[in-house]
């Protein structure tokens, strides 16, 4: 929490280019435990995508729930 005048001075401080939005700063009064759509969809992909290299993550380690 910050006063608005102080956190529009930031944001004016570090604007790079008025035609390009590079952020937004909103204010949420309670904050959702579940990922974003886009979370999910990128954890959807990456059991699809490990389950096409024989069931491993990124690391090699196997991924729960996954066995055929």
């Amino acid at each position: 929490d910050a006063p608005a005048a102080a956190v529009h001075e930031l944001e004016r401080k570090q604007k790079i280019n008025e035609d390009v939005m590079r952020f937004k700063t909103i204010r949420v009064e309670a904050l959702d435990e579940e990922p974003s759509p886009i979370l999910a969809r990128r954890d959807r992909d990456e059991r699809r995508r490990a389950r096409r290299e024989g069931g491993r993550d990124e690391d090699g380690n196997e991924i729960p729930g996954e066995e055929e």
